[in-house]
């Protein structure tokens, strides 16, 4: 059993997500892909407001996304 599930939860950016099976686990390279994800917002000065994600599994990047987003 992953240690994530053993202890419950695990720190993803700025956040602690509370994690039990069969929740997905967010792994290092999903903080590559948020980092991405700002960059190019913020290169191309998009609004925050309209990202949507579709099949969220845990939610950890929609979650990372709003708690990094200025309003």
């Amino acid at each position: 059993m992953p240690v994530q599930y053993i202890i419950g939860e695990w720190d993803f950016r700025d956040l602690t997500l509370k994690l039990e099976p069969p929740i997905f686990i967010p792994r290092p390279e999903t903080e590559f892909f948020i980092d991405f994800i700002l960059k190019r917002l913020c290169e191309e000065r998009k609004d925050y407001s309209r990202i949507l994600e579709i099949g969220t599994g845990s939610g950890a990047i929609a979650l990372a996304l709003a708690h990094a987003s200025p309003k």
